[in-house]
């Protein structure tokens, strides 16, 4: 599998044994926590929103528009001709306008550019093959330095932890 990689660097070397660290650009994260870029719909429950991206509006279950305040605001125009979406939908347990708002630009950042996602990928090799390996997907291109090193070192943890019951199982079988 061809991997768009970023950065690739040895963590670790002992005798034989390698462990390396790939960042890799992610582009088939999930983004649905978020919401979606939408049509028009009417939300059905507090925890749903309708959040008009150029006016940064929200349509509440109520049917009312709000302004970030949550003070009542007048319904923003739509443009009838536009090809672009208009609105995101939110239904992911938020029941604040600010959250809606707040992941509502989330998804204007991603889909801008802004922000992507990466993956972080440990394996271990042992002259040369792969004896343990494990990653994780759908992290935030703007996460910081901490969660990126911590990430790192628990992905390589489990590598390892592959590659000692690789080791196990080999040295049973000889």
């Amino acid at each position: 599998m061809s991997r768009d990689t970023i950065e690739t660097r040895t963590l670790k070397t002992c005798g034989r044994v390698q462990v390396t660290i790939e960042h890799v650009n992610d582009y088939d994260a999930d983004t649905s926590w978020l919401g979606e870029f939408s049509a028009y719909q009417e939300p059905r429950n507090k925890e749903q929103k309708l959040v008009h991206l150029a006016s940064g509006l929200v349509l509440d279950h109520h049917g009312i528009w709000r302004d970030e305040r949550g003070r009542i605001a007048p319904k923003p125009e739509e443009y009838r001709h536009s090809h672009e979406w208009q609105y995101t939908f939110h239904n992911n347990g938020h029941d604040e306008i600010k959250y809606a708002l707040q992941d509502s630009k989330r998804l204007e950042d991603i889909n801008n550019g802004n922000i992507g996602f990466i993956g972080i990928v440990a394996t271990v090799t042992l002259d040369g093959a792969e004896i343990g390996h494990d990653a994780l997907w759908g992290i935030e291109s703007d996460s910081g330095d901490a969660y990126i090193e911590s990430t790192e070192r628990e992905c390589a943890f489990e590598a390892l932890r592959e590659a000692k019951e690789w080791r196990s199982r080999n040295l049973k079988a000889a």
